[in-house]
């Protein structure tokens, strides 16, 4: 399983990878802009991928499009601090797996991501 994690904040990123590794996954890449995470997505496939809303160069509603243009089968979860309604519906509308709104508790996040990683297993 192959996971890339998008987001600006080291913080956040180290976060996220750690509870990813603590679920088994250990093919995992990083970007902390949108068009690094779009260069990275358009050269291979990532089962999972975590993506913030507010980053530099490229939004994460930009990225999102990206994302369902090039690789339609890779799950999104949006961890973002960015809750406005309209910006959610958007991100709904266009096809995410789930959202979580920053701050979050590590276990909301590590139960997101458990579910995903049982998603794919079970499709996978």
């Amino acid at each position: 399983m192959r996971v890339l994690v998008v987001e600006d904040s080291q913080v956040i990123r180290t976060i996220i990878i750690k509870e990813l590794r603590d679920l088994g996954v250990i093919d995992i890449e990083q970007a902390e802009e949108g068009l690094a995470a779009m260069r990275k997505i358009g050269g291979k496939f990532f089962d999972l991928i975590t993506l913030d809303i507010t980053m530099p160069e490229a939004d994460g509603i930009t990225v999102l499009n990206h994302i369902k243009a090039v690789s339609p089968n890779s799950r999104v979860v949006i961890c973002s601090a960015h809750n406005h309604k309209d910006t959610v519906m958007e991100a709904i509308r266009i096809g995410i797996d789930d959202y979580i709104i920053k701050p979050f508790a590590v276990e909301r996040l590590n139960e997101v991501l458990k579910r995903q990683i049982k998603l794919l297993s079970k499709n996978g």
